[in-house]
């Protein structure tokens, strides 16, 4: 039997529970493949010790309620997004508390696509989507430059040691910022910080920042006039703001099913209210003041490879031994109730709906616009 296909033959005993002696056989197999998770796992261990996956700032007690809530946050009619978009920060912070530790797990710090760029490798090509910022900025020693949406902080990072610019990262998820000031600590980094807060509501007093820049972050805003027009608030007069979007490209069809499937597991597998077009974004950014300097997609406009080839390569192999460890370490009752559903969840809606919507050509996760505040 193939490999992907023994494991995922044993993954079906696991989602299944059989008390069969099918599954005993399967448990005992899986023994080595269970140490060896167990080593994975403690090689991401958390600032504080705790090992594993976990549902963030969530009790273990309480992650399956959560990705329940989560789901049921959803409209049953797939592609409308969530039922109110008043909850949509309440939303995000739940998705981030519950997917947080698979992104490092799986992704690594910097949560965002990166076009892969001919003879570099991921983390070359990622840093230099990260460097293309600084470049568009104009960072430099001074300068004060807020990240909107910072994650665990492994752009920020970049951004701030590459500029000498001084980076304020802010992040719905009280748990991000406990993992990108922790992230910060052990590199000895000192021109960036993490602080809990919506970009939707920055207490910033207008016209602080120099400079802001958001990567793949505010598709998670209920609109996106909402947060443009708090970054715009907060930067000074003749500021620039720069962003990576996420969004559907005149490629896709409100009429076709299969887009408006695709488009509906991308929302749900990554924790956004809803989707927005090209010509949304250029309108959201004109409505509240910005001049546009550029815009345009990245994913077509550079010479480099597929975004989503990264993903369709997490989800060989190396995909069926995450997942059987997974289902097996939950099995076992080593991980919270409700980790092995999230889990499912990003494997299934979060990745297969990115692969479908980037082959497709519907969907793109790095629209790039570069955006000013009018000088006074």
């Amino acid at each position: 039997m193939e490999f992907g296909n023994m494991l995922n033959a044993l993954q079906r005993s696991f989602d299944t529970q059989d008390s069969t002696k099918s599954t005993v056989l399967v448990a005992v197999g899986a023994g080595a493949l269970v140490c060896t998770g167990f080593y994975l796992l403690s090689k991401s261990k958390k600032g504080s010790g705790t090992l594993g996956l976990s549902g963030g700032n969530i009790e273990d007690s309480g992650v399956k309620d959560a990705f329940a809530a989560f789901s049921e946050a959803y409209n049953i009619e797939s592609g409308a997004g969530i039922k109110d978009h008043e909850k949509a920060a309440e939303v995000t912070d739940t998705y981030y508390n519950l997917a947080t530790d698979f992104y490092e797990w799986g992704w690594g710090e910097s949560f965002h696509f990166s076009p892969p760029l001919p003879g570099k490798n991921l983390k070359q090509s990622e840093i230099s989507h990260q460097a293309r910022i600084v470049g568009l900025l104009g960072l430099k020693p001074g300068m004060t430059c807020l990240d909107a949406g910072c994650g665990v902080g492994g752009p920020m990072r970049t951004i701030s040691c590459m500029s000498g610019a001084q980076v304020l990262g802010v992040t719905i998820n009280e748990y991000q910022v406990e993992r990108a000031n922790y992230h910060i600590g052990k590199a000895g980094i000192k021109l960036c910080k993490a602080v809990q807060g919506s970009f939707l509501e920055l207490k910033n007093e207008p016209n602080t920042f120099d400079a802001a820049y958001a990567i793949e972050a505010t598709c998670h805003a209920p609109t996106l006039e909402s947060v443009y027009s708090q970054i715009y608030r907060v930067l000074k007069p003749g500021a620039r703001f720069v962003s990576y979007e996420w969004l559907t490209t005149d490629k896709f069809v409100e009429s076709d099913p299969k887009h408006v499937e695709t488009i509906h597991s991308i929302c749900y597998g990554n924790g956004l209210p809803n989707m927005r077009s090209i010509p949304d974004t250029l309108a959201a950014a004109k409505a509240v003041g910005f001049e546009i300097l550029d815009a345009r997609d990245l994913a077509i406009d550079v010479g480099a490879g597929e975004w989503y080839d990264r993903l369709v390569a997490t989800r060989g192999t190396a995909s069926y031994i995450n997942k059987f460890l997974v289902n097996a370490l939950s099995f076992l009752h080593l991980l919270p109730k409700g980790v092995k559903e999230v889990h499912d969840m990003l494997f299934d809606h979060a990745a297969g709906g990115l692969i479908d919507g980037g082959k497709s050509g519907i969907f793109t996760p790095m629209y790039l616009v570069v955006l000013q505040k009018p000088a006074a």
